[in-house]
């Protein structure tokens, strides 16, 4: 069987009850609640690519609804369809686990590795809204400390213009404009407004 890569967008939210109001009008159901940190950690000596639009390594953690802690490395690729951007995972698996337990091994182990810690992103509160109709999709509602509000579609598949289709269609349901989505990873969105960027 053919392995399936993970595609994602963010839209950047200006008006969060404005939102949730299109989600309740599309009966969007809560189907989970989660809230956890993610620890970005660098290379000591970062190579001319490691940029987090591109490349992540993290330590996600998980306060609800559970407490581990896991070791993420992320990379990406941006693809360029004919109507918009999105971000694809560069591996079938999209994140991948290098570790899961607690803390303060996962912070040893990146140590041991060279990596040092960058920045960190607060989601205070996560909710994931599951979507009938008109298309059946999940959407990742979230507030982001120092950031605000932000929503995330993720699908799964290899036809990127299928992909494309998708992610325009369910635009169209949330009726958002082109203009709120993004295909930067939220890391390099936060690194940017933290003034943290490098090698671009």
């Amino acid at each position: 069987m053919e392995k399936e890569f993970e595609s994602e967008i963010r839209i950047l939210i200006q008006d969060i009850d404005e939102f949730i109001k299109k989600l309740d009008k599309l009966k969007a159901k809560i189907v989970q609640k989660y809230r956890f940190t993610d620890h970005i950690y660098i290379p000591e000596n970062p190579s001319s690519d490691w940029n987090p639009k591109y490349k992540t390594m993290r330590i996600r953690q998980h306060f609800a609804p559970d407490t581990s802690s896991r070791i993420l490395f992320t990379q990406n690729e941006l693809i360029k369809g004919k109507i918009f951007q999105f971000k694809r995972s560069r591996y079938p698996q999209g994140k991948i686990e290098l570790f899961s337990g607690d803390q303060a091994t996962a912070e040893a182990l990146l140590l041991s590795w060279d990596f040092h810690p960058y920045f960190q992103i607060e989601k205070t509160d996560g909710k994931l809204y599951e979507i009938g109709r008109p298309i059946k999709f999940i959407i990742a509602v979230e507030k982001i400390t120092e950031f605000g509000y932000s929503a995330e579609v993720e699908l799964w598949g290899n036809d990127l213009t299928h992909i494309e289709e998708l992610f325009s269609n369910i635009l169209s349901v949330l009726e958002t404009p082109l203009e709120a989505v993004t295909s930067n990873p939220l890391p390099y969105i936060i690194a940017e407004q933290l003034g943290l960027l490098f090698n671009e």
